[in-house]
């Protein structure tokens, strides 16, 4: 795993660990569906389980955002030429839920509501189940390249993640103090907000812009902790950190 930080001043970088970068090309992205998350919850209240987790939930989104190419096979399918048949429920978006029903596992029955009665199914009907709900959230999603009127609006590419990645923080890992003579005492911030730190971080392939850096400070021995070290004073050199 790559973890690299560093700040926009070279005298003041930081390396915690840094291993083989891999390169990978810029590709260009669709930003992530901007969808009210009343609308999102709407469609999940009227399509899955009441006891749905939010882990599967998220399966399910991601499973769906992060499939451009098959949903524009799916689209294209549902949108025929003359000499070509409709298919409501094509054979690509079959595939989608085979994969989301083996990756799910026993959770995949919270995928369908009690009116369903998905016990009472066969195999391929609980695939056409997921493949109509999958269809129905990539339309909500604005991840269906054609209009009402069969025609091709555009062509599907990777969507963008950066608009939904975490704020991280970078912080001491001791949850307490370390030394002995201070019994475990918790560990204080001794970041001022106008002092921390903002640096890029590369952790596996990803790249992270503006990750604060905090460090801590235990009140009783004055020992700092940061993210990858600590330091504390010196009894026989006073104001000197190892």
């Amino acid at each position: 795993m790559i973890f690299l930080i560093m700040t926009s001043s070279w005298s003041s970088s930081i390396i915690l660990l840094m291993a083989f970068l891999p390169v990978v090309s810029a590709t260009t992205q669709d930003p992530f569906p901007d969808l009210p998350f009343q609308a999102f919850a709407e469609f999940v209240q009227e399509n899955f389980s009441s006891k749905v987790s939010l882990a599967t939930v998220l399966v399910v989104l991601f499973s769906t955002t992060s499939n451009p190419d098959l949903l524009n096979l799916h689209a294209r399918a549902q949108n025929p030429r003359k000499g070509e048949y409709r298919q409501s429920i094509t054979t690509w978006m079959k595939a989608l839920a085979r994969a989301l029903e083996e990756k799910l596992g026993d959770h995949v029955d919270r995928l369908f509501q009690r009116s369903e009665r998905k016990s009472s199914m066969s195999s391929q009907q609980v695939i056409n189940g997921i493949s109509v709900k999958l269809d129905g959230l990539s339309r909500l999603l604005d991840l269906h390249p054609y209009d009402d009127s069969g025609r091709r609006l555009k062509q599907l590419k990777a969507v963008s993640t950066k608009e939904i990645e975490p704020a991280l923080v970078i912080c001491p890992a001791s949850m307490e103090c370390q030394t002995v003579s201070c019994n475990r005492r918790h560990i204080l911030l001794d970041t001022r907000d106008r002092d921390v730190p903002r640096v890029t971080l590369i952790k596996g392939i990803k790249i992270h812009d503006e990750v604060h850096v905090l460090r801590g400070k235990c009140d009783s021995c004055d020992t700092i902790y940061y993210a990858d070290h600590e330091s504390s004073f010196q009894e026989s050199i006073p104001g000197q950190r190892l």
